[in-house]
């Protein structure tokens, strides 16, 4: 409902007034809207002029709403709830209470379910479950830019990709990935090995697997070495940063 608000007062710069039109529409007949209105009138909408102090007190009021909705304590700020609320102060161009809440999506404390009266327990905010999405990070501090707001652009970055959280998070996704690639290549080094020894008639196959599969590592891991001293040490001190 607030981004439904914040949406029809961001885009729009009037508001909706009922008024009453003598027009009578076939297809409320169709519908029986007009036997419950009681007679042939039908109800339609006309926009009214929107001034801008009344534009920005209503901004205000849905900004509000949706903070007092997000910082309830018993609310808890699911990933989906997250981008909800960073599109509806996208919407109202208010990065100002982005930093609390990216905040509050690690460290708020979390309701225990059936406890009366209600309980709470703390949360982690340094597990890498509680790192705010990049994308999200992104879409807040490009709302605080163009804002033109720095202390907000400096709290959504302090509260993102300068947590623990996020830190882990960040190494756990690139080491499951290697790590992946590693288990995958000694599933194969291996399995080649074995297949090699078939061929060996003056060792014992198991010998033969052994020094196949000591051979196939020796060659993976210095083919490896090669590509990541290559990766480091490249020139780019011609790249120009604009």
């Amino acid at each position: 409902m607030c981004r439904d608000l914040g949406n029809s007062v961001a885009q729009s710069t009037a508001l909706p007034k009922l008024s009453k039109n003598n027009d009578v529409n076939p297809a409320s007949h169709l519908l029986f809207l007009d036997e419950q209105s009681g007679d042939s009138d039908t109800t339609k909408l006309e926009p009214t002029p929107l001034a801008p102090d009344q534009k920005l007190k209503l901004e205000e009021r849905i900004s509000s709403a949706a903070i007092k909705i997000v910082v309830h304590p018993t609310v808890f700020i699911t990933p989906k709830i997250l981008k909800l609320y960073i599109d509806i102060q996208k919407l109202l161009k208010k990065p100002e209470s982005l930093g609390e809440v990216l905040d509050l999506y690690a460290s708020k404390s979390i309701l225990k379910p059936g406890t009366d009266p209600v309980q709470f327990r703390p949360s982690n905010p340094h597990k890498t479950s509680s790192a705010v999405p990049l994308s999200f990070a992104n879409d807040a501090l490009s709302i605080a830019i163009d804002a033109r707001d720095l202390p907000s652009c400096l709290d959504i970055i302090k509260n993102t990709v300068c947590t623990t959280a996020y830190r882990r998070s960040k190494i756990l996704r690139r080491a499951m990935l290697r790590m992946t690639g590693l288990a995958l290549s000694l599933l194969a080094a291996y399995t080649l090995a074995s297949q090699l020894s078939a061929y060996s008639d003056s060792i014992t196959p198991e010998m033969a697997t052994q020094v196949a599969f000591a051979g196939i590592l020796s060659y993976v891991g210095f083919t490896a070495t090669l590509g990541v001293v290559a990766v480091t040490t490249a020139n780019d001190q011609m790249d120009r940063v604009t």
